[in-house]
């Protein structure tokens, strides 16, 4: 998987919802599928035909996305640039990839021109693009208090709202230590609160589990807030910088969810930070929506 050619998924091993990756199975080879089938619940959403709209239907993500309100073409909010794509399934790694089971899609963007402008973008700008980043960086990438940057992640399946919210506590108390901050940060239990079936919206809950196909995106700001939306619903909003820390070291830390996607995210992270913008080309995946991956530069 690279920034610029079509290339294979990654997956991880561990049984969590928000696992680990210890190594790496087998590429799951790229397919084309129809569109989901109509749910009569999707009425429910009254909504425009926004970005998180096209990300449930046409189960892709698009190339740039609008960080605060309204979708690519319309409404106010910076427009962040997509820099990688990846799938969380569950199964051993000696398992046949069509035997695993997917369990959400995820998709990382950022602010390109917060990125240029950013000590990290500046320090590494020039660099050769085929040295690949250290840890160093993607720990640097990942609290860095002067890049926006938005996580989304669509369910692959129903996921049962007492396990997401167990696993989501437990994974992130592990990763706050990790950044420096504490497994006991006041904002993690008011973001953990949300995610119950009291707090989550009618229209995505089923029988005591997420619906399939809901689309949950956390923005991190340049000033450690961090916000939680379900299919463009406001769930919650916490300040907290080593919190917002972690939910990306899921990603870009020492045992992320997908290594190559980790790696593309180095790789797109370069294209952003040269130039104006123009020629920034995003991941060709399988699960990138057909668009001008320049768009908010434009």
């Amino acid at each position: 998987m690279s920034c610029n050619r079509r290339g294979a998924l990654a997956s991880v091993t561990a049984g969590q919802l928000y696992g680990e990756a210890e190594e790496e199975p087998a590429d799951e080879q790229p397919s084309t599928s129809a569109r989901a089938p109509w749910q009569p619940w999707e009425q429910l959403w009254r909504r425009p035909r926004d970005d998180t709209w096209r990300m449930h239907r046409e189960e892709c993500f698009p190339t740039a996305l609008r960080a605060h309100g309204g979708g690519l073409t319309g409404g106010g909010g910076a427009c962040q640039s997509l820099v990688s794509v990846g799938s969380r399934q569950w199964g051993h790694p000696a398992i046949s990839s069509l035997l695993r089971v997917k369990i959400y899609d995820f998709a990382v963007y950022m602010d390109g021109a917060q990125a240029r402008q950013s000590q990290l973008g500046r320090a590494h700008r020039g660099r050769t693009r085929e040295a690949p980043y250290d840890q160093a960086f993607f720990d640097n990438l990942r609290s860095s208090d002067d890049i926006e940057m938005s996580l989304v992640v669509r369910a692959a399946r129903n996921l049962p709202i007492k396990l997401l919210a167990a696993e989501y506590e437990r994974i992130l108390r592990r990763r706050l230590k990790r950044v420096g901050g504490s497994p006991d940060d006041g904002a993690l239990a008011d973001m953990v609160a949300s995610f119950n079936e009291e707090s989550l919206p009618a229209s995505i809950r089923a029988g005591g589990a997420v619906r399939k196909g809901t689309v949950l995106t956390f923005r991190r700001d340049a000033g450690g807030q961090l916000s939680a939306a379900a299919n463009a619903l406001p769930l919650v909003t916490v300040r907290s910088e080593p919190l917002a820390a972690a939910v990306f070291d899921i990603y870009f830390g020492e045992q992320p969810v997908s290594k190559r996607a980790k790696k593309v995210a180095g790789e797109c992270f370069s294209r952003l930070v040269e130039g104006d913008g123009q020629g920034y080309r995003a991941p060709r995946e399988r699960l990138v929506c057909p668009g001008d991956a320049a768009a908010c530069f434009a």
